[in-house]
């Protein structure tokens, strides 16, 4: 993931972010439905209110009252549908990006923007081995989860971020420029390095 300064929710490298900065934008984004729908768009491509609702088990019109709310931060669009009648939504290309006016009001909004955030992964994560034992036995092998506690100084820490960036990058690239091939499924990817202990200036750890 890139830096948090400001960070992307969603790793688009290759496009612009839409960076959220006010705590008035960065509060409306911190809902778990929203992030929800903006997962599910991601996954399954452009959808219609009443498909996202049933992917993310909630009503059509709730679901159609906070897309057009995402819509309204520049983060979801309508695009063309099968006919006339349906108008899916799809999400704007690009990353979404938490910062900050300076301000504490938007600091305390965009860390709670963050956690939302990192706490719909650990749901999705939990869903997936709830029913890991229903999915091919290929895929029950591929998944992974790699939890290490190394020792780097920040510099090194940082380029370890930008290594996984582009082992990531071919992959994400590849899933929008072109329609998934059989045996491919969209895979959550989430990478992230913290210190343990708050470093001080002058200390060496």
């Amino acid at each position: 993931m890139e830096d948090m300064t400001p960070s992307p929710a969603e790793a688009e490298w290759d496009t612009p972010a839409v960076e959220l900065t006010d705590a008035k934008s960065l509060r409306a984004f911190a809902h778990p439905l929203r992030i929800e729908l903006i997962q599910a768009l991601r996954a399954e491509g452009p959808l219609t209110a009443t498909q996202a609702a049933a992917l993310v088990g909630d009503s059509p019109s709730n679901c159609s009252f906070h897309l057009r709310a995402l819509a309204g931060f520049g983060l979801v669009e309508r695009c063309a549908g099968p006919d006339a009648r349906q108008r899916p939504w799809q999400v704007v290309q690009g990353a979404v990006s938490f910062g900050q006016d300076g301000t504490t009001e938007s600091r305390v909004a965009r860390a709670a923007a963050v956690e939302v955030v990192h706490a719909h992964g650990v749901k999705a994560l939990g869903r997936w081995m709830q029913q890991n034992d229903d999915a091919p036995a290929d895929w029950q092998d591929a998944w992974f989860d790699a939890t290490s506690t190394i020792s780097v100084t920040a510099e090194e820490l940082a380029r370890i971020g930008r290594q996984i960036t582009a082992i990531l990058k071919p992959y994400s690239d590849r899933r929008r420029h072109r329609p998934a091939q059989p045996g491919e499924t969209p895979v959550r990817v989430a990478t992230y390095g913290f210190p343990l202990r708050i470093p001080q200036p002058g200390s060496d750890s």
